[in-house]
């Protein structure tokens, strides 16, 4: 990919690493490996019958969801795509608490604290691209300000009543949950 007249492989940001493909094969391909990752969700019935649902949450967000949304803060998923990735992490839900399948979800991830995929998709974008933005690294700076500029930015983050990277974390976070709990019918 090349920003400005400088050819950039992958990104690095501390711990993140942001791969980038130049092609819509070897993104679908990176996004494959995600969701047959997340196929193997099956290993959550090793908690038994009884078990106590929020013990399963907690595994869900800490060991599956990373795996499942790595490198989705950078990339553009087709309609397809978003809808696999969320059917995959609610059908979680419905196996936690063995729910039928024509049950909607969202209630049960309010109640947990848990944003939908497609809300911790986009979640994840806006903060990437906020620690760009405040990033001293020249290249990191100027690509956060591509994304602003090329209407990335703002086509994300108007869903939210967001209009600037240089709102807090917290502020971020908060807007994004407040949009899902107006969704959320109780």
């Amino acid at each position: 990919m090349y920003i400005g007249h400088l050819f950039v492989g992958c990104l690095l940001y501390t711990d993140d690493i942001v791969l980038l493909s130049p092609s819509c094969f070897g993104l679908r391909y990176l996004i494959s490996v995600c969701l047959q990752f997340g196929s193997h969700i099956k290993f959550m019935s090793v908690l038994g019958k009884g078990c106590h649902e929020m013990n399963a949450v907690h595994l869900i967000k800490t060991c599956c969801m990373p795996a499942l949304t790595y490198g989705l803060e950078n990339s553009v998923l087709n309609e397809r795509t978003k809808d696999k990735i969320s059917v995959l992490w609610n059908n979680c839900f419905l196996h936690i608490y063995r729910c039928c399948w024509r049950e909607s979800v969202r209630p049960l991830q309010y109640y947990c604290r848990t944003l939908p995929m497609m809300y911790l998709v986009n979640q994840t974008k806006l903060l990437f691209w906020k620690k760009m933005y405040t990033s001293s690294n020249v290249l990191l700076y100027n690509s956060s300000r591509y994304a602003c500029l090329s209407g990335r930015f703002m086509a994300v983050a108007s869903q939210y009543g967001i209009h600037s990277l240089r709102q807090t974390v917290g502020s971020v976070k908060f807007a994004v949950w407040k949009s899902f709990t107006e969704t959320v019918h109780i």
